[in-house]
This record gives C-alpha cells, sequence and structure tokens, in this order.
C-alpha cells in the first residue's frame, strides 16, 4: 500500500471516529432532562412526525438510544453498514424541523437561529459520513466479486467433458481412451480381442 493510501485511510478513520464520539456524546445528553440544548427541538419534531402517538420524554429517550448506538458502531468500526443507515435515517430526520417548525429554526426567511444554524450544519456530516462509507461500500463489492470469481474456478468437473477449465481460459485435456503415450510418440494399444498392435518408439 502507497503511503498516499494509508494517509488517505488513516485521514478517514479518524473522521469516522469524530463521527462516532459527536454521536455518543449528543445521544447521551439526552437521556437527561433539561441537559441537552436540542432536547425542545427534538422533542416537539418527533411529537408532530408521530402525529401525537409519541410523548416528548420518550421520543427523547429515543432518539437518544438512536444516537448512541450509532456513536457506538462508528467508534467500534463494527456493522458500518447498518451504522450508516442509521446515520442517513437519522440525518433526514434532523432536517424536519426546518419544514415542521420554522418559527423555532428561522427568524425571518433564509435567516436561521441558532437552532436552525445546528441543523444546517448536519450537511458537513452528511459530507464526512458519505466519504467514510463509500471505501466501505467499494471493499465489499470487490470482495464479493472476487469471491464470486473463486467459486467459479472452483466448480467441479462435469463428467464426459472434454477438459477441465483452468484459470486463463485453457483447458487441461485427459488421456485419449484407447491410446498409450508411453516412451514418447503415441500408437494404437491392443483392443480387448488381443487384436492390434503396440508399437513403442524406440
Amino acid at each position: 500500500m502507497s503511503p498516499d493510501m494509508k494517509a488517505s485511510l488513516g485521514s478517514l478513520r479518524l473522521v469516522r471516529i469524530a463521527l462516532g464520539l459527536v454521536y455518543f456524546y449528543f445521544g447521551f445528553l439526552k437521556f437527561f432532562p433539561a441537559v441537552s440544548p436540542a432536547e425542545l427541538l427534538a422533542g416537539e419534531t418527533i411529537v408532530r412526525l408521530s402525529f401525537g402517538w409519541l410523548e416528548a420524554g420518550t421520543a427523547l429517550r429515543l432518539l437518544a438510544l438512536l444516537e448512541c448506538s450509532i456513536g457506538l458502531l462508528l467508534l467500534l468500526g463494527i456493522h458500518l453498514r447498518v451504522a450508516f443507515a442509521l446515520f442517513f435515517f437519522h440525518m433526514a430526520g434532523t432536517a424536519t424541523p426546518l419544514f415542521l417548525l420554522p418559527e423555532l429554526t428561522f427568524r425571518f426567511p433564509f435567516i436561521p437561529t441558532l437552532a436552525g444554524q445546528y441543523i444546517l450544519k448536519n450537511v458537513v456530516f452528511i459530507a464526512a459520513g458519505w466519504a467514510v462509507i463509500l471505501p466501505t461500500l467499494r471493499e465489499e463489492a470487490a470482495r464479493k466479486k472476487g469471491a464470486r470469481g473463486r467459486t467459479i474456478l472452483s466448480l467441479p468437473r462435469v463428467p464426459g467433458s472434454k477438459g477441465a477449465e483452468v484459470e486463463g481460459g485453457g483447458q487441461t485435456r485427459g488421456p485419449v481412451p484407447g491410446r498409450s503415450s508411453i516412451g514418447g510418440d503415441a500408437h494404437e494399444s491392443p483392443g480387448r480381442d488381443g487384436g492390434g498392435e503396440l508399437g513403442l518408439a524406440r
């Protein structure tokens, strides 16, 4: 692996860890009432999205559990496909207050409040998340393609076929029935009835 590639992978690892830390810390704060500055905004948004089926306290705890789960998966670097599925789902949800609660996110058209800026900065999170997940998706695709190729090469030879396929597109031919190649040129070998001659090159 080239030094540039190592540096690139190291940078992406740092981005993944940073995302995990932020997610876990912000989610952890939401477990405690009146601690998270996003409590009012997040709770009211989920209440409206659930059409009042969830109360604000329950909604906030569920959100805290979601964010902490995403953070832990990113920090540990495990189940990244699941982590980023939850991540992009969460990012889509965080954008909804811009439309559901404009009175809390904008002072005037196109002039965001502090809460609005808190949401708009998630564009950077989305870009960072995509930069981290893309190499993972490419690596999994390459691994599946390689496994498919190995499966094709390891298929057993079909009885009665002229030759078994080998890597490179060629064939390996087995001995031809009724012919002998001992000692050089091949000649007809005697049949079962004793007929024929055995001609061996000397």
